[in-house]
């Protein structure tokens, strides 16, 4: 049985949990998406994303495919662990570690990003909305154009059937972060999590 006192403690942490956990993911902490696990579809992933980072701004696939294809000189930014970018990453990016900080983007892009679009992105767009918040400002006074987020991450980009590259060429595989994050991609049996053998695309 609960002591009065006990459960009269247990309703006030109940009723301000989810202000902290709304402010907790407004600030790129501990982000709601990571503490309950992914929604049903990637586009109510993308709308929570969109909720989350009103400050950022966020390119959709068709945008970036489309400024790729005209030759726009972007700057790709992979902000995904190791092993997701080793199966495979959008062509040209470089890799920035998720708790990269401000200082840190700064650095590893360097010159490259002066006059120029910088669009992270990582899986689903929680990651990279994070670093983008984190570094924009920074970027932008170290004389980038703007920064923004991939929408939808690299798991819209591959369900769109847009092309992705590995360190042996082009290759259908994309990493999933896990089983349960890995429900969002389309194409399942396109799932790796490791390097795969250079193969036919089919998309």
């Amino acid at each position: 049985m609960i002591a009065r006192g006990e459960g009269v403690r247990r309703r006030q942490i109940l009723a301000v949990l989810p202000y902290f956990l709304g402010f907790t993911a407004a600030q790129g902490g501990v982000a709601m998406a990571g503490l309950f696990g992914p929604p049903a579809t990637l586009t109510e992933m993308e709308a929570r994303v969109d909720q989350n980072f009103q400050t950022v701004s966020h390119m959709r696939f068709d945008d970036l495919s489309r400024r790729l294809a005209a030759g726009e000189d972007l700057v790709l930014v992979d902000v995904r662990e190791a092993p997701e970018y080793a199966v495979s990453h959008l062509a040209g990016a470089v890799r920035l570690d998720p708790s990269a900080s401000a200082a840190d983007a700064a650095w590893a892009i360097g010159p490259a990003g002066k006059g120029k679009t910088i669009v992270f992105y990582c899986s689903v767009g929680q990651r990279s909305s994070v670093i983008a918040r984190r570094a924009g400002a920074v970027l932008v006074a170290a004389g980038a154009r703007s920064v923004v987020n991939l929408r939808g991450g690299i798991f819209r980009w591959r369900n769109q059937g847009l092309p992705v590259v590995n360190a042996q060429g082009s290759t259908p595989f994309v990493h999933p972060f896990d089983r349960t994050w890995g429900k969002l991609l389309t194409r399942q049996d396109l799932i790796a999590f490791a390097p795969q053998r250079q193969g036919p695309v089919h998309d």
